[in-house]
């Protein structure tokens, strides 16, 4: 899944959609925000059905050590997308570009 976070989309998979999955195999990608999975139900569902694989790099709390890291059913990965050598200068690229715009009174061209 790939959400933003907002009141909808706060704990989006909780113990009700998980309940839905129920014993058919699943998996669940989350490299989105950490706060889009009821991590409690996430646990308690991964625990009596080993069928569902979860995969993450976003946590509520970085870096993450809690209980989804002793389950057998996940993967779990730090969020590094962007430490890429070529994702880091087209940031600095990016935010130059910024620079120059608000020093000559234009506005921003990448706004997040």
């Amino acid at each position: 899944m790939h959400l933003p976070t907002t009141e909808e989309t706060a704990s989006w998979i909780s113990a009700k959609e998980l309940s839905v999955i129920g014993e058919k195999p699943c998996i669940i990608v989350n490299n989105a925000r950490g706060n889009l999975v009821d991590e409690n139900s996430l646990i308690g569902h991964l625990r009596k059905h080993e069928n569902t694989i979860y995969c993450a790099d976003v946590f509520k709390e970085e870096p993450y050590y809690g209980e989804l890291c002793e389950l057998k059913n996940t993967i779990l990965t730090p969020h590094i997308s962007t430490s890429t050598f070529s994702a880091r200068i087209e940031a600095e690229r990016q935010a130059i570009e910024n620079a120059i715009a608000v020093l000559e009174g234009k506005p921003c061209k990448y706004v997040l």
